[in-house]
């Protein structure tokens, strides 16, 4: 089985890609990712401190179609969801963090935090920005199929 973690965002030209994947795999190519680019969210803090619009995707929908297309195959696709895993212990370390995603020069990072501060929760202790839930895809498709025999 071929396994692909985290990295559908991070690959140019995703059809030659996958159909790497499905020519080594012997069994299945499993690909796990988020349902969405993980910086999609920030998008509107993008355009606030930038002025600049962000693409909404990619997303893994975007992934199935390439699934499709390159390789003639309909995937599995199962959505599911666990509790997120990134949390801060204060305000310095959320500044940071989303001051260097956001492309914010260091000395005006300590400003997020007015942008950020309807977002944080606090979890147990722990600073949470955002939904404190991340929604997965699991997409897979068996291998040995031909096309025309999908």
């Amino acid at each position: 089985v071929v396994f692909g973690a985290w990295v559908g965002y991070a690959v140019a030209g995703g059809g030659p890609f996958l159909s790497a994947m499905d020519g080594i795999a012997a069994a299945g190519v499993v690909v796990e990712m988020s349902e969405t680019h993980p910086w999609s969210d920030l998008a509107p803090l993008y355009r606030q401190i930038h002025g600049l619009e962000r693409p909404a995707g990619p997303s893994a929908d975007d992934l199935v179609g390439v699934v499709r297309e390159a390789l003639g195959i309909e995937p599995t696709v199962d959505r599911w969801s666990r509790p997120g895993q990134l949390w801060f212990e204060g305000w310095d370390e959320i500044c940071d963090f989303y001051g260097r995603r956001l492309v914010v020069p260091r000395a005006e990072r300590p400003g997020l935090r007015s942008l950020l501060a309807e977002r944080v929760v606090d979890v147990d202790g722990r600073l949470v920005v955002g939904e404190n839930e991340r929604r997965l895809v699991t997409i897979w498709w068996p291998c040995g199929l031909k096309r025309g025999n999908r």
